[in-house]
């Protein structure tokens, strides 16, 4: 019976301690959120607390007449502070409620407003670097530079389709003083479905991100389709469907004001049996640079052989300014050379740059070879040395402009 008088004690305690906590948390939901009618709800429940106060029966004192006219006059002055109080705070919280509202509506006036940026068309100006592990990191760009005591002006990474924008990266790089280059790889869609606007609400959504970013961007899609080895290249998908999904990605970015984009229509080296370019040109009102993929391997690595055969087939096309998009030395090309050839046909030939590809790619495979610097102390030598010599020319604006600035 005690036994059961214990545990009935306990249920009723346990029960009133529940109930006390649920009381406890009603009575702090009243004061969420911690917004600017906080004040006005602790001033209201301060009244209310003094209304109810004032009802509780009280002793009767015996007073003079003076000392209550005195209180009387306190209460009023009370009642009168009192309700001046609330309706200060309730006009405060209206105007608060009006600023607070047009500086919303600034603020999304200015995430809406066209982001406008564009690059200057220098020679020699654009020297850049792909690494194995970006856009995760930023890290191996900063060790390259490190290294090489220089300055990337150029931070590529690739782009699989339905990856959103990384700003994040993005916005390191720029901390860094480089420029965010993306190549978007439709490798799981195919280009008719895209120019039919089937993904335009990832497009458009990756257009909002770049445009919040505010800052210059270079994007690529789909490179080098006059070669045979992508879905999108030539002899697998339709030139014309790859123009129209060229064009159409350039548009609904336009549409949704990401104008800080300068739009690489980049190529591969023509050799033996590739597309022809011409099929593949969307018009320069929707291009502002070109590139040229071309790698240096043994059986061809003069700069002369490399680049000019593709180069004059480009400058037939537009006279927009030309940048080796990506580039490698394979080690049996001499990469220290090599090196000192593709600096000095940037000058020759007024490009605006090159960016190297520093990764080893498994090799036995045609055009895969280990192209990382970093396995020739030699080739980090040289890149240092002539990537100082380069930007003291490109500084000085001895070298002239690449050309126009096209696109836009």
């Amino acid at each position: 019976m005690q036994h059961s008088i214990t545990m009935f004690s306990g249920i009723t305690s346990s029960k009133l301690m529940l109930d006390i906590g649920h009381a406890t948390q009603d009575l702090v939901r009243l004061f969420e959120p911690a917004n600017r009618w906080l004040f006005v709800k602790i001033v209201v429940l301060a009244f209310a607390v003094t209304a109810v106060a004032r009802l509780w029966p009280k002793r009767p004192r015996r007073t003079t007449k003076r000392t209550k006219r005195g209180v009387v006059t306190l209460r009023v002055f009370a009642s009168v502070l009192a309700v001046a109080t609330v309706a200060a705070c309730v006009v405060f919280a209206i105007r608060s409620d009006r600023y607070v509202s047009a500086y919303n509506k600034q603020l999304i006036a200015f995430e809406h407003r066209p982001a406008h940026a564009s690059l200057t068309a220098g020679v020699g100006s654009y020297l850049g670097i792909y690494e194995p592990g970006v856009p995760r990191t930023f890290g191996p760009i900063e060790q390259f530079a490190k290294a090489t005591n220089s300055h990337p002006r150029v931070a590529l990474y690739y782009s699989g389709w339905n990856m959103a924008f990384q700003s994040k990266f993005a916005e390191i790089a720029y901390s860094h003083g480089s420029i965010t280059m993306v190549q978007m790889m439709p490798y799981t869609v195919g280009v008719q479905t895209i120019a039919d606007g089937r993904y335009d609400g990832y497009l458009r959504s990756y257009a909002i991100s770049v445009r919040q970013f505010r800052h210059a961007v270079i994007i690529g899609f789909a490179p080098e389709m006059n070669g045979n080895w992508y879905k999108w290249g030539y002899l697998n998908a339709d030139p014309q469907a790859w123009v129209a999904a060229w064009r159409h990605i350039v548009t609904v970015f336009r549409a949704n004001g990401a104008d800080n984009v300068s739009w690489l229509w980049t190529v591969n080296m023509v050799y033996n049996g590739s597309g022809p370019l011409t099929d593949y040109w969307p018009g320069s009102n929707y291009v502002t640079w070109v590139g040229i993929d071309a790698y240096f391997v043994p059986q061809k690595h003069a700069f002369n052989a490399v680049v000019a055969p593709t180069l004059a087939l480009v400058r037939r096309i537009t006279s927009d300014p030309v940048l080796l998009s990506e580039t490698g030395i394979a080690p049996a090309a001499g990469k220290a050379a090599t090196l000192h050839q593709i600096f000095a046909g940037l000058r020759a030939d007024k490009l605006l740059g090159f960016v190297y590809f520093d990764g080893n790619q498994p090799q036995g495979a045609n055009y895969h070879y280990a192209w990382r610097l970093e396995d020739s102390p030699a080739a980090m030598t040289a890149y240092s040395h002539l990537a100082q010599a380069n930007l003291e020319l490109a500084t000085s604006g001895s070298v002239g402009s690449a050309a126009t600035t096209g696109g836009y």
